[in-house]
């Protein structure tokens, strides 16, 4: 006897939790990110300073999620955040859902790695996810 749970549950759980809070990106200065340990707000040590065009706490970013029937899973993924007149350094971006409260309450949704520090030269700093996140349901 096999157990299954709907395709599209994935993509309702997903939505119910967005729905509860604002989605931010906030920017980190190393690839100190821990999948096992890293669940809330509070666990991020290494947000950049506030300077430069960056702002503690980081941008609000709208996050999407779609149901894949045919690779059995959900997926979430991120609008770009940007940054105006940006002078700082990142090596990448958290995504975290804050929910209004304690930090410790706020999950962490996501880690884009940008592969190397990136630093804005005055301009528009972009953060691009391009890759979704997936929640398989397995077979």
């Amino acid at each position: 006897m096999t157990s299954q749970l709907p395709n599209t549950l994935g993509k309702d759980a997903l939505d119910a939790l967005l729905a509860s809070g604002t989605v931010k990106a906030i920017l980190v200065s190393s690839t100190a990110f821990d999948k096992d340990t890293w669940s809330r707000r509070s666990h991020i040590t290494n947000e950049i300073a506030a300077s430069g065009g960056y702002t503690a706490g980081g941008v609000t970013v709208t996050a999407t999620t779609a149901t894949d029937t045919t690779n059995d899973r959900a997926s979430l993924t991120f609008a770009d955040a940007s940054w105006s007149s940006a002078t700082f350094s990142a090596r990448g971006c958290i995504y975290v859902l804050v929910l209004g409260g304690a930090s410790s309450a706020d999950p962490i949704l996501g880690f884009l790695d940008f592969g190397a520090t990136r630093t804005g030269g005055g301009g528009t700093f972009v953060a691009t996810v391009t890759t979704p996140a997936y929640l398989t349901n397995p077979t």
